[in-house]
């Protein structure tokens, strides 16, 4: 079976709320044996013809902002620490 995927174009959320710069986060065993290795997922939404697409990608970009407000570890970069492990800097 055969799917044809367009690409529309590329956004980027940031928080709500400013975060505090230059925080560095240490990330755990587990991030660090898995930092090699990168997941890519693409989500695919039906929908039902009622709403605009464009409401629909709306509500996704507010409900993921809202979501960096309250995990701001995500909104940050990987950086690699004076051993060479990587760590989680916010920015």
């Amino acid at each position: 079976m055969a799917t044809e995927v367009s690409y529309i174009c590329k956004r980027t959320v940031v928080s709500t709320k400013a975060v505090e710069p230059g925080k560095f986060f240490p990330l755990s065993v587990l991030d660090r044996h898995v930092e090699n290795n990168h997941i890519r997922m693409v989500y695919y939404y039906q929908t039902s013809g009622e709403v605009e697409l464009g409401e629909v990608t709306k509500k996704l970009r507010e409900t993921l902002a809202e979501m960096l407000t309250h995990f701001p570890i995500v909104t940050g970069r990987l950086v690699r620490d004076e051993r060479g492990h990587l760590e989680d800097q916010v920015q």
